[in-house]
């Protein structure tokens, strides 16, 4: 949720700023692993989270238009930080007399984003555009899950949290895209982008990018008065990443279809 305001200080120049309320939701399973619970080491079953929580950041922009046919903008997001609480579960505890649930905080940091951009129309109907975006993942050095149970405490570590470190790599991300307007209500619109990985194989992580993509989209937009419908596909080709030993992880490969539905309204 995002609501803004914007501002035009001259034929040329015009600017904006949005509030970013953003709500997160979140359900993980997989195998818990093993552990030595003093009778030797023995399989932990399952394990299970579902997490949610709220947080909030800022965006800014400004847009310069030297020539009718050209723009040029800049925008800057600030960091977000999500704080999650949920519960967490691990099947086979019981069967060692220990508590098999805890109630557990984490906190998800998305990290300053800054994005500069041009925009040309060589004819009336075609407009073209190109894109850089720069993230700061670098600032994402740690995860922290803070497990609330004290057996579950004891378990991760002495700290009682389980600590995942990063090492993440600040990125750059490129972008080129194209719109064609059909008439005065319908729009089509292509584009491509790369996305490179911030972090190592080591670090992958479930909650965050851990994958090399390259993007193909499309969609077409519709208005209707002040409503603006956008309906679009995207195709995301992910690299296969290899381990510290250059040995290629072909599982970890992956191809993903996303749709996506927006809907604005100009008041």
């Amino acid at each position: 949720f995002s609501p803004m305001v914007a501002v035009k200080l001259s034929p040329s120049i015009s600017v904006g700023a949005a509030l970013k309320i953003d709500y997160g939701n979140f359900s993980l399973k997989m195998p818990a692993g093993y552990a030595d619970l003093g009778e030797g080491t023995v399989d932990l079953g399952q394990y299970e989270e579902d997490m949610n929580g709220w947080g909030m950041g800022a965006t800014f922009g400004v847009l310069f238009k030297p020539l009718e046919k050209l723009g040029i903008g800049m925008t800057v997001r600030t960091p977000s930080t999500v704080s999650f609480k949920g519960s967490a579960r691990m099947s086979y505890l019981s069967m060692y007399d220990l508590p098999d649930t805890s109630d557990l905080k984490r906190k998800i940091t998305w990290p300053l984003w800054i994005a500069g951009g041009v925009s040309f129309r060589p004819v009336e109907r075609l407009l073209l555009s190109a894109d850089v975006h720069w993230t700061q993942w670098s600032t994402l050095d740690r995860i922290t899950t803070e497990y609330l149970d004290p057996v579950w405490a004891a378990l991760m570590d002495e700290s009682g949290n389980d600590v995942r470190l990063l090492n993440w790599a600040d990125k750059t991300q490129i972008r080129v895209g194209a719109e064609y307007t059909l008439n005065a209500t319908t729009a089509l619109r292509a584009g491509y982008y790369n996305d490179p990985a911030p972090g190592p194989f080591t670090t992958m992580n479930l909650l965050l990018p851990t994958h090399t993509y390259n993007a193909l989209s499309l969609g077409v937009g519709k208005t209707i008065g002040d409503l603006q419908l956008d309906f679009g596909l995207e195709y995301l080709a992910g690299k296969d990443r290899s381990n510290d030993m250059g040995v290629v992880a072909t599982s970890y490969g992956m191809s993903i279809v996303v749709p996506s539905v927006s809907v604005c309204y100009k008041f």
